[in-house]
């Protein structure tokens, strides 16, 4: 296992040795070059200086001799007092290792947020050379953002010679990566991790595993959203550095609203409504859906939660916030849903169905149906269609609590600092910057929309795509991927994930209602 803190140890000794060697180099050049015993000094193809001369020559040496030992001096006070300040910023070459401040650890091992001074007066370029930063990731070859991750962090080695950054993949991928992480002690973990967001790294934080970030962030305030960070963010501090988000979007196909009368798309939930009843009188159906698929259901149920009630009332679902299950919001979200089915908006055989959503999109894509709640990625198989396709937000159902700028998504990775680093202030930094260029690589390349704001050309970007990054760089809130299913699946329990596919399909079908659906959710959870 590698052991950080007797590295940075003899890194440190190791450079303490070459700087003072150099020292003395140049004290002994110093030396030779003033005059010794009032001897002249003897410059070739000049006359030797008079007496008077070498004397003023030697004084003036005196004085620059004293000059520099002063100015040396001053420097190792204002160094050391430096060094003992909080917050100050290291001298040229030297690395900062702030220690970790009284009081940043409570007794329960939960992290306070106000101890952290992650970043502030970092400068990496001026870290020593040869300073490694490990990192582990689940982003193996067969992940959709590879490339992203290797043009970011080509482009950070680039950036930061000095650092030499490794990217360690013997930690896995998938549930053996989870697993490395859930049993790695923490004094082994490298000084960078990939971690998942919410519940993940919300255990993570607790356990005193990650290091606070507040001042990494402070210098690129306004170039990511509090939205995009607010699921990396637990009592008020940042733990997370997002580089990608994905949302839930309708996909709506213009020709199909043309023939029904419509060149606009609906902003208004009963101006949506009223198109779908236009739709139907056409003989479209408004809505695709793989109605016997508990996932492609579940995209319009969180989105109709999310409009109804909000983003507190697709949270209330969530187990472990309300025990209860008695979300009223949620509740009529599901009724809405049957209502849907039953009026017809989802066709006439709305579980035709049953194993995906292709046969849907397809109907999207040939204007059998107007609209398609999905996932911000289902913009690549739309885009080859010939048809006017379009992406939007779901309009607002209930305006009192549920408001437009509200999506079901978000960050769902982020880039976390081990709280063990021996250079955690200098690994947050990093991290931050790697995070940047990873969302930015990652929506260039069309794999996922940006965490942080688009500062660059996108000129080559598809605009569909590009038409759904524009919601979320303005967007105020999202709510994780968290309901239901996701639940079940986080418990890796197949048989519990079953019965959940069954009874939202039940509840597509208008078979049981609202209450009953939370109530026995509650109950298969074991709330």
């Amino acid at each position: 296992m590698r052991d950080h803190d007797e590295v940075f140890r003899r890194v440190m000794q190791a450079k303490e040795q070459y700087e003072k060697q150099e020292k003395e180099k140049v004290m002994a050049q110093m030396t030779k070059s003033t005059p010794e015993n009032g001897a002249p000094v003897v410059t070739k193809g000049r006359k030797k200086p008079s007496k008077a001369l070498a004397w003023a020559m030697r004084a003036v040496a005196a004085v620059v001799f004293l000059a520099v030992i002063g100015v040396l001096c001053a420097a190792a006070f204002l160094g050391s007092k430096n060094q003992k300040k909080p917050g100050g910023t290291p001298a040229s070459g030297e690395t900062t290792v702030t220690p970790e401040p009284p009081g940043t650890t409570d007794p329960t091992g939960t992290p306070d947020p106000t101890g952290s001074v992650a970043g502030n007066g970092i400068n990496l370029a001026d870290l020593p050379a040869g300073t490694v930063l490990t990192m582990w990731s689940p982003i193996d070859e067969n992940s959709d953002f590879r490339a992203s991750f290797d043009q970011a962090v080509a482009e950070m080695r680039t950036r930061y010679p000095n650092i030499d950054f490794r990217v360690d993949p013997s930690a896995g991928a998938g549930d053996e990566y989870r697993e490395k992480l859930a049993t790695t002690a923490q004094a082994d973990l490298p000084d960078i991790i990939t971690v998942w967001t919410d519940e993940y790294l919300e255990n993570l934080v607790s356990g005193g595993k990650v290091y606070g970030l507040e001042g990494a962030f402070a210098g690129v305030t306004g170039q990511i959203s509090a939205a995009v960070c607010e699921n990396s963010t637990f009592n008020g501090q940042k733990y997370g550095v997002p580089y990608a988000v994905n949302i839930q979007v309708l996909f709506v196909n213009m020709d199909a609203l043309r023939a029904a009368g419509y060149n606009t798309i609906p902003t208004t939930y009963n101006d949506l409504i009223a198109c779908c009843n236009a739709l139907l009188a056409q003989g479209i159906t408004p809505f695709g859906c793989a109605g016997g698929s508990g996932w492609c259901v579940e995209q319009y149920l969180n989105t109709m939660i999310l409009k109804n009630g909000g983003v507190a009332a697709l949270a209330d679902t969530y187990p472990a916030a309300n025990a209860t299950w008695t979300n009223t919001d949620a509740a009529e979200a599901i009724d809405l849903l049957a209502t849907f089915v039953s009026d017809g908006y989802f066709g006439t055989d709305p579980a035709s169905v049953t194993d995906d959503g292709v046969a849907a999109r397809n109907a999207l894509k040939n204007g059998t149906c107007a609209f398609y709640m999905g996932g911000s990625w289902d913009y690549i198989e739309l885009s080859d269609s010939t048809a006017d396709i379009r992406a939007c937000e779901f309009p607002v159902i209930d305006s009192t609590k549920g408001s437009a700028g509200q999506f079901v998504g978000g960050a769902s990775e982020v880039l976390a600092v081990s709280n063990t680093s021996a250079n955690k202030d200098a690994a947050a930094k990093y991290a931050v910057e790697l995070g940047q260029l990873i969302s930015k690589y990652v929506f260039l390349s069309g794999m996922a929309l940006p965490a942080w704001q688009i500062d660059y050309a996108t000129n080559d970007v598809n605009g569909m795509f590009r038409s759904i990054a524009d919601l979320t760089q303005t967007a105020d809130a999202f709510a994780p991927y968290n309901y239901g299913m996701d639940v079940l699946c986080h418990h890796y329990d197949t048989q519990l994930e079953m019965e959940y596919v069954n009874l939202i399909t039940r509840a597509f079908a208008g078979e049981v209602d609202g209450t009953t659906f939370l109530g026995t959710l509650a109950g298969m959870i074991g709330e």
